[in-house]
């Protein structure tokens, strides 16, 4: 039996809040989104931000959770597993706020303060994202936020109907 939210449930669980930007860790937040999608500014990191920011605020299993604790469980680059000798992953990791691109820097600063001050490429309707070589679904079934590198998806309608009741 399919469960339906009604419409007004739907828009409540997009509306981003202002996030504690004192308790969060601007370093991983940048290592994340520059792992995840890359040294030069696209799509992909403004886009992985509001996806963890709408999971936190909305789904229950992360009710409690900071943004660096979300991109530290979420994001595969950050993943203590991951081979630490992999250039790209060196470097990333031996970045500081100093030494970090500054629009990056900048773009999570923004993002802390104010999330509605960063526009989300995919309107409130990305919910997860993957790497598109490992995201197994068909091209109609992803989220369109303009050019990006990996393949942002939306929640699946079953985990819509539970959450935030």
């Amino acid at each position: 039996m399919r469960r339906y939210v009604p419409f007004f449930v739907l828009f409540t669980l997009c509306i981003p809040s202002p996030t504690d930007a004192g308790t969060e860790n601007r370093l991983v937040l940048v290592q994340g989104l520059l792992g995840e999608a890359g040294w030069k500014p696209v799509n992909d990191h403004p886009a992985i931000l509001h996806v963890l920011e709408r999971r936190r605020l909305n789904l229950p299993a992360f009710e409690d959770h900071s943004l660096t604790e979300m991109m530290q469980q979420y994001a595969n680059f950050l993943s203590p597993n991951r081979d630490p000798e992999v250039p790209h992953r060196a470097a990333i990791m031996a970045l500081t706020i100093d030494t970090a691109p500054q629009w990056a820097v900048r773009l999570v600063n923004r993002f802390l303060k104010d999330p509605d001050s960063v526009r989300d490429p995919c309107r409130g309707k990305a919910w997860h994202w993957g790497a598109k070589w490992e995201v197994n679904v068909a091209k109609k079934n992803q989220v369109d936020c303009g050019y990006t590198l990996n393949a942002f998806l939306p929640l699946k309608k079953r985990v819509i109907s539970v959450a935030r009741r």
